[in-house]
């Protein structure tokens, strides 16, 4: 039933969420199970372009598979799941630095091109830094 859910919403994370919880409870960990399809789970799970594009969900999917693997006892698995966070992790703020980067640049050269503007700024900002320094003496 999960897996059809997931198949037609995978951007909704809290349905991921129940389903790895249920994997985890019921399936893998239960007496004589198989932890194998728990962590095609959350392999799946982590593979999707939908969740890897945000660090919040990622972060939830590596918790539980890090509190999955502690619970097992599995060290050499825990200890890989560790590095692939800081993998994701240099390649997300990698990417983020890139992006505001070029909108930094695109940001200056665009104010560039009106050099008369900014000197109007310039006092513009004065004024509205003394309307503060008044507002907070009157507080």
């Amino acid at each position: 039933m999960l897996e059809g859910i997931v198949a037609n919403f995978p951007k909704r994370m809290d349905i991921w969420a129940i389903y790895m919880d249920m994997e985890v409870k019921y399936g893998a960990a239960g007496k004589g199970g198989n932890p194998v399809q728990s962590r095609h789970l959350f392999e799946r799970c982590l593979s999707l372009k939908e969740i890897q594009i945000k660090p919040k969900k990622m972060k939830l999917v590596f918790r539980k598979y890090m509190e999955f693997e502690d619970s097992l006892g599995n060290k050499k698995q825990l200890a890989d799941l560790r590095q692939r966070v800081e993998q994701y992790l240099e390649k997300t703020f990698k990417e983020e630095e890139k992006s505001e980067k070029s909108e930094a640049e695109k940001k200056s050269s665009s104010s560039g091109s009106s050099s008369s503007s900014s000197d109007d700024g310039e006092s513009g900002e004065d004024e509205e830094s003394g309307e503060q320094e008044s507002e907070e003496m009157t507080d």
